[in-house]
């Protein structure tokens, strides 16, 4: 008999099993053949509600706990032989302590362990005693100058310092040139005739003188000696110009060549330098005409702005207008 309780449902499948292993199994068993005997696995309940309740396993299948194995065998015989597992007997008192065994090897050292978090920062000790002065070490090299810094804001104005004495007066420079006696101007008109002032009185009338003869005329006297001759005078420039009013070159004295005119305005140009000197033009006549046949005008000379040897001419007629005239220049160095 199975040891414990059954139900009725588990013990009707447990007989159906064997009923049908033993029709299966109807010649003996050879020596080999009962080495290969059917089993059947199951697992009976042991505490619960379900206490004695079987379930079936896989061969070799661990119970559950509150469980207990069983393995049903088949022999040839027909006949099935079923054995429980106990239950656990008391655990026996624990055996004597057996002799210390020898000291192992030493084994390698193992890996260092990582590094534990730093710990808090301790409380500041008290202060040492002041040591004593070091000897002075030697004077460093003197840094590179600094960026220079931002400008200042500028400061207030002073006061006005009192008027410094008056200077000596300076030496009088010497006297110009006397220029070009301009063009009489035209003559206005007669203004009204003013009023007739009060007839004065009659003045003494004078003796008149008796007239007398003409004299004999003198006979020449003799020449004089012959005076000294006095000192050479400077050396004039001997640089001038007479231009017509279509710009050619009537007459001249170290010119080089003339331009124009552009624009009433006349280039002429010397042979040196002449951009330190002074000019004088004045409007004239180119040939033997008689004076005053031409109307009058003006003729201003100016420095040329590109050309250190050229002199640049702009005429006028007499009412101011710009109009070629023809003129005479002078330079003088």
């Amino acid at each position: 008999m199975l040891p414990g309780r059954i139900s009725g449902n588990a013990a009707l499948g447990v007989a159906a099993c064997l009923a049908f292993l033993a029709a299966a199994s109807s010649a003996p068993a050879t020596p080999a053949q009962a080495q290969m005997l059917p089993t059947i696995d199951v697992c009976i309940k042991t505490a619960g509600p379900q206490k004695g309740n079987i379930r079936f396993v896989q061969s070799k299948r661990r119970c559950r706990a509150a469980e207990r194995p069983l393995q049903i065998v088949i022999d040839p015989g027909n006949e099935a032989h079923s054995g429980v597992q106990g239950e656990r007997g008391p655990e026996g008192p624990p055996g004597p302590v057996g002799p210390v065994g020898p000291k192992g090897v030493k084994g390698e050292q193992g890996l260092q362990g990582p590094t534990g978090p730093a710990g808090a920062i301790g409380a500041q000790g008290p202060t040492g005693p002041t040591g004593l002065q070091g000897i002075q070490g030697e004077q460093g090299e003197q840094g590179p100058e600094g960026p220079t810094g931002p400008v200042g804001l500028q400061g207030p104005t002073g006061t006005t310092g009192p008027e410094g004495p008056t200077g000596p007066q300076g030496p009088i420079g010497p006297t110009g040139l006397q220029g070009v006696q301009g063009d009489p101007g035209i003559q206005g008109e007669q203004g009204p005739a003013g009023p007739s002032g009060s007839e004065g009185p009659t003045g003494v009338q004078g003796p008149a003188g008796p007239t007398g003869s003409q004299g004999i005329p003198g006979e020449p006297g003799e020449q004089g000696p012959t005076g000294e001759q006095g000192p050479t005078g400077p050396a004039g420039s001997g640089l001038w110009a007479v231009v017509s009013a279509t710009g050619s070159l009537v007459r001249e004295s170290g010119v080089v060549a003339v331009s124009g005119p552009s624009s009433n305005v006349f280039s002429v140009e010397f042979e040196g330098n002449v951009s330190s000197c002074a000019y004088l033009s004045v409007p004239g006549e180119t040939g033997t005409a008689t004076p005053g046949t031409e109307p009058l005008g003006f003729a201003v000379p100016t420095g040329h702005p590109s050309n250190a040897k050229a002199v640049r001419v702009k005429t006028y007629d007499k009412g101011g207008s710009v109009a070629n005239k023809p003129f005479d220049l002078t330079v003088i160095c």
